[in-house]
């Protein structure tokens, strides 16, 4: 599912900025450059060149790319915590329709912004133990996942199961779904649709989890 967008206009070379705005324009524009580049071609002589500043701007805001990755990271698992609430506040109220809304807020998350999603998760066995704020990030969105089977535990709806394992199968589940989607593996088995994917990933894991 792609979806067409159009490039943001950046300010010419020597254009003023507010202090926010450039630290906001140089994520934008990092952004930028691994969707269209990779992450290898992410540089801060690129990021100058894109956000039309001195080649030293960039480094009043972030000392190096590692440190530019991890809020980029941050910004991500935010983003997805936004998404998992917005997807099972949709869904409905009983328990199960709301753990169901969160593994589509994750779909969502995954397809709306591939480089995004790759940095969060990429960076998470590099990034994360050095940084509090993404770990932060990365354990509230796990957590309000936690929340939910926890919810569905306790009102009866699944069998009473360690939440944080059933988080991280759920996890790890859809993001294989949104690897196998995004790299061809789905097409070529004859799976166009990643909802289809998830459709049955949770028939199978909700029945699973049914009280017997």
């Amino acid at each position: 599912m792609n979806k067409s967008r159009k490039k943001r206009e950046l300010p010419k070379k020597g254009s003023a900025y507010h202090h926010g705005q450039l630290k906001d324009a140089l994520k934008s524009a990092a952004l930028e450059i691994v969707r269209d580049q990779g992450e290898r071609s992410l540089t801060f002589r690129e990021l100058a060149k894109r956000t039309g500043v001195t080649h030293t701007a960039p480094y009043s805001h972030f000392k190096n790319k590692e440190e530019l990755l991890t809020a980029l990271a941050t910004d991500g698992f935010v983003r997805l915590r936004e998404r998992l609430e917005a997807a099972s506040d949709h869904a409905g109220e009983d328990s199960l329709s709301r753990l169901a809304g969160s593994a589509q807020g994750y779909i969502d998350f995954a397809l709306e912004d591939r480089a995004l999603h790759e940095i969060a998760f990429g960076g998470l066995g590099v990034l994360e133990p050095k940084s509090e704020g993404l770990r932060q990030a990365d354990d509230e969105a796990f957590g309000f996942v936690r929340s939910l089977f926890e919810s569905a535990s306790n009102d009866g709806s699944i069998r009473d199961l360690p939440s944080e394992k059933l988080t991280l199968v759920l996890w790890a589940a859809l993001l294989g779904c949104a690897e196998a989607h995004r790299n061809g593996i789905a097409r070529r088995r004859g799976i166009d649709e990643l909802d289809d994917l998830v459709a049955v990933l949770l028939e199978v894991l909700l029945a699973g989890l049914v009280p017997r």
